[in-house]
């Protein structure tokens, strides 16, 4: 069959399917298990891409790097009064874009800024940030968790492993929020101002972390960006060309940013919903990192990420034709009741809780899973330590940033 007959065949999602839409990305999981029991695989018409949402199906296409591949992010459009002041085609050289055999190689650099061992080290460092923060807001009874917690811990921790300097904090949360909405622009576009602001802003970070490579490469300290500044390939060259790093250190600030906060936020929007878990928790601080996985299985930060078909590929029964979009739902993934017993219940020691595909899976899972995992686990032993009785205001309008691949609250008002 042609692309278009398969394209005309192929299941459709219901008419009120809206992954961009406020409602679903507040709470989209009555709908993917809708999709999941009426067609586990369908095509969107009105966005493109086909979406995949059985956990063993996800599962199989994360590991099929060959037909599913990362083209989907490899070119946002650059506005063309930027076009001069960013190499051609720089995103292709992200960790989240590239594929094997070149993926590998820096890959496998890229891993030893985040091993276990080494994360293990930040712990002190971390909790240490989080005890900074908590001083600053605990004597208000009240604030915007986002802002003045959970954004401010991951960010200042990120900063600090890539040794960037305090001035430097609101560029850098703005660039984390600023990264998916470019990625995604490619897929679902932008309007024109919002296009030009986000790209303004992302060359000009680009610009000050190039000044600062070259900087690290003639004077290396000891922070995570001087060692990868500093690494050598078989040749003796630079590994990591400066353009390529400046990619790698933009992607990394945004991993770094959002998905542990929201992590921490959606940690909290769950002991509000389960009530009796907070004293569970407060009894014993170690079920904190179950509760982390826990998290990361129930409400995804992940709702999905995209990859093209290099071939011609049958799943779940249907055929998705060559050069294909394809949105991979690991927020689905997560309630697939195939895999997880009683899936819409939280299940604070969930025996195969960090089953979840949050981070991805095979070659190309979250280099910074480790120390998502680290600062997540610290934040909220301190907050629970310090803040036990912390909780979310009631009756306010939650606002999510409206893109389909991480789910990210943008305010979050606590009182305690």
């Amino acid at each position: 069959m042609t692309t278009a007959e398969l394209i005309a065949a192929a299941p459709r999602p219901p008419a009120d399917f809206n992954p961009v839409d406020q409602q679903f990305i507040a709470n989209p999981y009555p709908m993917l298990d809708r999709l999941r029991q009426e067609c586990p695989v369908f095509y969107s018409p009105d966005f493109g891409f086909w979406g995949i949402v059985r956990y063993e199906a996800i599962e199989q296409c994360l590991s099929d790097f060959e037909t599913f591949c990362n083209g989907a992010v490899r070119f946002p459009p650059v506005p063309d009064s930027l076009a001069s002041r960013v190499p051609e085609k720089f995103f292709s050289k992200a960790f989240i874009a590239m594929d094997p055999p070149e993926h590998t190689k820096y890959r496998k650099a890229g891993n030893q800024g985040f091993t276990r061992g080494r994360m293990k080290l930040q712990e002190e460092p971390v909790r240490e940030i989080m005890k900074e923060i908590l001083d600053e807001v605990e004597a208000k009874g009240h604030c915007d968790f986002m802002q003045d917690i959970a954004y401010t811990l991951t960010v200042r921790t990120i900063m600090a492993l890539l040794e960037v300097p305090a001035e430097r904090t609101e560029q850098m949360r703005a660039l984390a929020e600023d990264f998916p909405s470019i990625v995604q622009d490619g897929i679902d576009p932008m309007p024109e101002q919002e296009r030009n602001e986000r790209w303004g802003r992302m060359v000009e970070a680009r610009e000050y972390f190039a000044g600062v490579i070259e900087e690290r490469r003639a004077n290396p300290g000891p922070d995570l960006l001087s060692e990868y500044a500093s690494m050598r390939d078989e040749n003796g060259e630079y590994l990591f060309d400066t353009q390529r790093l400046v990619t790698h250190c933009t992607e990394m600030i945004f991993g770094g940013t959002d998905t542990t906060a929201n992590t921490m936020a959606f940690a909290l929007r769950v002991l509000q919903e389960y009530p009796e878990l907070r004293q569970q928790i407060l009894d014993d601080p170690s079920l904190i990192e179950n509760l982390i996985e826990e998290v990361l299985r129930y409400q995804s930060v992940t709702v999905g990420i995209f990859k093209t078909t290099t071939r011609d590929v049958e799943v779940d029964g249907v055929t998705i034709p060559e050069g294909s979009l394809c949105w991979l739902t690991l927020a689905a993934a997560g309630r697939d009741g195939e895999r997880f017993e009683n899936p819409d219940t939280f299940d604070v020691r969930r025996e195969n809780a960090k089953d979840h595909l949050t981070f991805g899976k095979g070659r190309h899972k979250c280099i910074g899973a480790p120390l998502a995992r680290v600062e997540a686990r610290v934040g909220l032993e301190e907050l629970f330590k310090r803040l036990p009785n912390i909780h979310i205001t009631e009756g306010q309008d939650l606002k999510f940033q409206e893109i389909m691949l991480t789910n990210v609250l943008k305010h979050l008002d606590v009182a305690w």
